[in-house]
């Protein structure tokens, strides 16, 4: 990973999933353990208004996706379910007995597999930032259905091949994501403009969107038990008030946090609005 004063100190480190693929990740601190998920074609990078604050409270780890930032990218294992077992392995292999986990945007999808697939046996507590429940909108569902579980209206086939053909530029997912508004803190953009990152794996990344967008994870919730910290932005084109309404109310132990258009609550509010968003995960996970 090249290196930048918003990962100042932070150690770079390799291990390698029972399939044979090499997985990047990087790591600061100590204490509690803080495992962070990416986004859809994030690395950790997403983090890098995060990483260096919670790391002076808890020992972050921050690891990059297969497919994704400086890990490798297989022609095998574009779903979910593998992503979350990468996480598992992850797990396993630096032998956490019990950490707290964060998902950002697909990384919370990450994180409901890995709920699905593994349970809680692992987890302490959970922090979900501005992920909707379903992303795919059933034909048939109202309109009130769809704020409630913030679907979303598509020809799922036209977005990805969208990607296939222009190589990730000019592809329609403006034109199927039609919410939000995208607003920026400029002094943060200018400071995220400088961090390199390596070229997306668009061979990858769009049968994984494929499979991610097909996903509805709302059987998943009522089954959660740990405490779970929800972030979400008030403009975002990924959630909505409503939705984010509904899984505070489904998830039994659960605090929810908005973020303003005046916060720069967009989908990037780790970014735009990180003072908040870090002062809010450490009193959640220092909480007893």
């Amino acid at each position: 990973m090249v290196k930048n004063s918003h990962f100042a100190g932070f150690s770079s480190h390799y291990f390698v999933t029972a399939d044979g693929v090499k997985l990047h990740y990087i790591h600061k601190g100590t204490g509690q353990p803080l495992i962070m998920i990416h986004g859809w074609s994030g690395t950790a990078k997403d983090f890098a208004m995060n990483a260096l604050p919670l790391s002076e409270h808890f020992s972050v780890y921050i690891l990059e996706l297969r497919g994704h930032g400086y890990s490798d990218a297989p022609t095998y294992g574009a779903r979910i379910s593998r992503l979350s077992a990468d996480v598992h392995e992850f797990v396993t292999a630096l032998s956490i007995k019990k950490a707290n986990f964060m998902g950002f945007s697909m990384g919370s999808s990450v994180l409901w597999d890995y709920l699905e697939l593994f349970g809680e046996n692992t987890v302490e507590k959970l922090i979900f930032v501005d992920e909707a429940p379903a992303l795919l909108a059933n034909p048939r569902d109202s309109k009130e259905e769809i704020l409630t579980y913030a679907g979303n209206p598509m020809d799922v086939w036209d977005l990805v091949n969208s990607f296939t053909d222009n190589g990730g530029k000019g592809s329609k997912f403006g034109t199927y994501f039609t919410r939000g508004k995208f607003i920026a803190n400029e002094a943060v953009s200018k400071q995220l403009a400088g961090i390199p990152e390596p070229p997306k794996h668009y061979a990858f990344l769009v049968p994984l969107l494929r499979d991610h967008i097909n996903q509805d994870w709302r059987d998943v919730f009522p089954r959660i038990t740990v405490p779970v910290l929800m972030l979400s932005g008030d403009i975002s084109h990924a959630t909505t008030v409503e939705s984010n309404e509904w899984m505070k109310r489904t998830i039994k132990n659960s605090t929810w946090i908005r973020f303003s258009e005046k916060e720069y609550g967009t989908h990037f509010l780790l970014q735009n609005s990180s003072q908040k968003a870090d002062d809010a995960i450490v009193k959640f996970l220092t909480a007893h």
